[in-house]
This record gives structure tokens, C-alpha cells and sequence, in this order.
């Protein structure tokens, strides 16, 4: 189930929202990558193919896609937002 939701916010994103690579899906659109860090982990190759098919980017620009996304995850994944809300 989780995946047709997801799958449903990156086909409305895309149409609607001119979202412009994963990690702008991932962070601006979704706010996964903060509240949902293990759907990116999850979800990170899957969406960067529907990009891929969408937009008819090579292999290289989605290496370099999944690198950037790996980056945020790893600068992010200790972040624990239940330690400043109290």
C-alpha cells in the first residue's frame, strides 16, 4: 500500500508540481527524507526509475541522483525530531 501512495504523490508531483529530480520529491515535495527516512531508503531506486522513464535520463544522471540521495540519508539519519518537540 505504501508504495501506491507513494507512487500516486511522484505521478501528481510530476504533473502538477514541476518536481525536478528524486531528492526534490524525496524532501521539498514529500518531507520524507525528515519524517519517513526509511520510505527514501525503500523507495530511492524505484522512484529514480520512474524519472528515468519519465524524462529519458541516462544512467549516469541517475547514478549521480542516487549518490546525492545517499548523501542526505546519511546526513540525516540520525536526526531525531522527537528530541526538540518534547
Amino acid at each position: 500500500m505504501q508504495w501506491q501512495l507513494l507512487k500516486a504523490e511522484l505521478e501528481f508531483t510530476l504533473t502538477h508540481e514541476m518536481v525536478t529530480c528524486p531528492a526534490d520529491f524525496f524532501i521539498r515535495r514529500t518531507g520524507k527524507l525528515y519524517f519517513d527516512i526509511g520510505a527514501v531508503r525503500n523507495y530511492l531506486k524505484p522512484v529514480i526509475s520512474i524519472f528515468q522513464e519519465k524524462f529519458g535520463i541516462g544512467a549516469e544522471v541517475a547514478q549521480q541522483w542516487e549518490n546525492d540521495l545517499q548523501y542526505e540519508i546519511a546526513l540525516h539519519s540520525d536526526f531525531n525530531p522527537d528530541k526538540y518537540t518534547g
